[in-house]
């Protein structure tokens, strides 16, 4: 049975579904902990979908296409413990996951009225549900960002013109191009992926971005030893898990440049 938040109108589906996806396709990524990493290891390497606050009952895992967007432990007081610090899983292009949901944003951030600002007061989560399939992301970011370099650093470049009655799309347009000290963060502007489904980490990921003393330990190892190129980065003690976020992000960008899916002499 439908969720009732997937219930709204199709314009915006339809909008985005006659577009040709941009190529080359990006990777799905997974924003958690070192302490869950270390658990889904100890599970064989299965990622478990979780209980949803926002889809309830629903269990759920949320990735993101090409992008860090999620920031696992936002509110986590600065700490010494390598529990919370943020990992980032670069999935193969053509990993096997089945797709349960696609949004051109997190559907989080919506249900807690982040995005407010940008829409009508009567417009809901279920107006921007796109179809769950693998090229939905691709069709996102070429309506609206016209190529993936343009996606991955947030630069607002819409391929065609629209019908000014295409109102989720206009505030979609607005919401990615917002500027200034409250603006929203690359949540925003981040296509995101629901599968219901377990995901074998081992079988499917193909880098892990890890805290440099997870990559030395036997976190590292296990991880190197199924095959995942390991991506360590640096921390410090007495830092809230978040401040590194965007160490992580760089290091998400320098992967994909080498693998020539974004254009590095534009960034």
């Amino acid at each position: 049975m439908p969720h009732r938040l997937d219930q709204g109108r199709e314009r915006f589906r339809r909008l985005v579904s006659a577009t040709n996806p941009a190529l080359p396709k990006l990777p799905l990524v997974h924003s958690t902990d070192a302490y869950a990493i270390g658990n889904i290891l100890d599970d064989a390497g299965k990622i478990t979908p979780q209980l949803c606050s926002v889809f309830e009952p629903e269990r759920l895992t949320y990735l993101f296409y090409g992008r860090a967007a999620y920031r696992p432990n936002l509110a986590e007081e600065p700490t010494n413990l390598d529990h919370f610090l943020p990992v980032c899983l670069i999935f193969k292009v053509d990993a096997s996951i089945k797709i349960k949901r696609v949004f051109p944003f997190d559907s989080g951030a919506f249900h807690h009225g982040f995005y407010k600002a940008y829409l009508h007061k009567n417009m809901r989560l279920g107006d921007f549900l796109l179809e769950a399939d693998a090229e939905s992301p691709g069709r996102i970011v070429r309506r609206f960002f016209t190529d993936n370099t343009n996606y991955i650093v947030g630069q607002k470049a819409v391929s065609d013109a629209y019908d000014p009655s295409q109102f989720e799309a206009k505030s979609y347009e607005m919401l990615i191009g917002a500027q200034g000290a409250n603006a929203m963060d690359s949540r925003g502007g981040g296509v995101e992926i629901q599968t219901d489904q377990p995901i074998d980490m081992l079988k499917d990921v193909e880098a892990a971005v890890i805290p440099s003393s997870q990559a030395r330990a036997q976190i590292g190892k296990r991880l190197a030893d199924a095959g995942i190129e390991v991506i360590p980065y640096r921390t410090l003690g007495r830092l809230r898990p978040n401040e590194f976020t965007g160490g992580i992000y760089d290091k998400c960008l320098d992967y994909l440049c080498r693998k020539k899916l974004v254009d590095e002499s534009r960034l």
